[in-house]
């Protein structure tokens, strides 16, 4: 019998999400600065911060009942050292995976899964 806190997980993460260490999947991201040449890490929390994707509809009846085909995620970084806005643009297919991504005022070093 799941305990409490297991129940308040599987509701806000799903029992897939969870795995072994009770964190929602992420990404942990590194880019470093054109100007400075700072790297600024962050995590990208998949299951919050994602946003779904919807193919046009074929038909109009269907529009909504269609599932997502992919995701996007915009997010700004600002590191310590200079004023330079880091803006990071990754698109995800289906299952979350990475597929493409760019970065102004920046470049991207790493991608690691947490999952």
């Amino acid at each position: 019998m799941a305990t409490f806190l297991e129940r308040l997980q599987e509701i806000f993460w799903g029992e897939e999400s969870a795995g072994g260490n009770g964190m929602a999947p992420a990404l942990r991201v590194k880019v470093e600065c054109d100007q400075c040449g700072e790297m600024i890490c962050t995590r990208i929390e998949k299951v919050y911060e994602l946003q779904e994707q919807f193919a046009p509809p074929e038909d109009e009846e269907n529009s909504h009942s269609s599932p997502a085909s992919g995701y996007l995620l915009t997010k700004e970084l600002l590191g310590t050292e200079c004023p330079n806005l880091i803006c990071l643009t990754m698109h995800f297919d289906a299952d979350k995976e990475l597929t493409e991504h760019s970065v102004e005022g920046g470049k991207l070093v790493e991608v690691q899964d947490s999952d």
